[in-house]
């Protein structure tokens, strides 16, 4: 069966791929969802296979989906392929057991790099350096905050002085810390005197400073292909515009209010713009609206996030719009 659809993923992915292969479904695709933590546990089977006088090509096998090849896979949402669960109880060895599959599995993506993809993973990891994002952002037109990565402790200091209201901090990469069993997420911070009268720590490692907008409200934007779906987050607080981040605060979620945010023609084309140049066809943007104005400003760029709750908080088509464009480019391809 030529023309799949390869959805990779895991099986904790509960909230995104179900709607999304219902719609393919629907729509009358043969979709294949992989789990890869199935891989790990045993669950699932694959094979890849090289020879001089053939190309290379690997099949996948599972209970679920049954047994596809790479040669009948047109269209991949990369979803979240990188969640693995190895339970060894040598905790070096499910470290090596996760990177070596991890390895395998990027150098498959490799081999089928010509088909469509929702992102291809090497676009996702270029887009999702910040410094590169921000040099992007600035040569589309998008308003950026000013912002400093350093590490000297007086840059830091000088900087944080000098944004008129306050700044914040963030991770340059990653925000998720893992330390044994536990998993804490590192949130965007006001920077404050504690903070401050630490900077010494940073000598090390640089870290991530930024003006702080005093918002209205907020704008995740998403896009998928050429289609742009927006919602706008208001928190209901007299102290909104101070909120760095809502996100850690479970307390704070019954105050969010979620509308459909109606985007400008010229905000659609500079995401769209910054899509194109950084290869990707899907993108969740954040915008901040600042409080004494109503420009947006560019906080980040995530090429792979999440946008379940959009759909489920406004009623926009995303995940139709994601099946849509990977059913659509195969049956251009037929």
């Amino acid at each position: 069966m030529s023309g799949r659809v390869l959805l990779l993923t895991h099986t904790q992915d509960e909230l995104h791929t179900p709607p999304v292969l219902r719609h393919l479904n629907a729509m009358g695709q043969y979709p294949y969802r992989l789990n890869v933590d199935e891989l790990a546990s045993g669950d699932a089977a694959i094979s890849f296979s090289a020879a001089t006088a053939e190309p290379c090509r690997f099949t996948f096998h599972n209970k679920a989906f049954g047994v596809v090849s790479s040669d009948d896979v047109q269209s991949i949402w990369y979803r979240r392929p990188n969640t693995f669960n190895y339970h060894l109880k040598d905790k070096a060895q499910s470290s090596y057991a996760a990177l070596e599959l991890e390895s395998f599995l990027e150098g498959l993506w490799l081999t089928i790099s010509d088909r469509i993809w929702l992102n291809n993973p090497k676009a996702i990891n270029h887009a999702r350096r910040k410094t590169y994002q921000m040099e992007i952002a600035r040569r589309v037109g998008f308003l950026v905050p000013a912002t400093i990565i350093t590490n000297v402790p007086d840059e830091a200091r000088a900087f944080v002085r000098s944004c008129r209201n306050g700044a914040i901090t963030k991770a340059i990469y990653n925000e998720i810390v893992e330390t044994g069993s536990r998993q804490y997420t590192l949130s965007t911070t006001r920077v404050g005197e504690d903070q401050l009268g630490n900077l010494h720590l940073i000598r090390r490692l640089p870290a991530f400073f930024q003006e702080f907008i005093r918002k209205r409200f907020e704008v995740r934007l998403t896009v998928v292909g050429t289609s742009v779906f927006a919602m706008k987050i208001e928190l209901d607080l007299p102290d909104n515009a101070d909120h760095a981040d809502w996100r850690p605060r479970p307390e704070l979620y019954p105050k969010q209010q979620f509308s459909v945010f109606e985007p400008s023609g010229a905000l659609k084309d500079k995401c769209l713009r910054m899509m194109n140049i950084l290869d990707l066809s899907f993108g969740a943007f954040d915008f901040v609206c600042g409080r004494d104005s109503d420009a947006l400003y560019f906080l980040e760029l995530n090429p792979n996030g999440e946008w379940y709750g959009v759909e489920q908080e406004t009623g926009l088509p995303i995940s139709r719009a994601i099946a849509e464009f990977l059913a659509t480019n195969l049956e251009e391809r037929r």
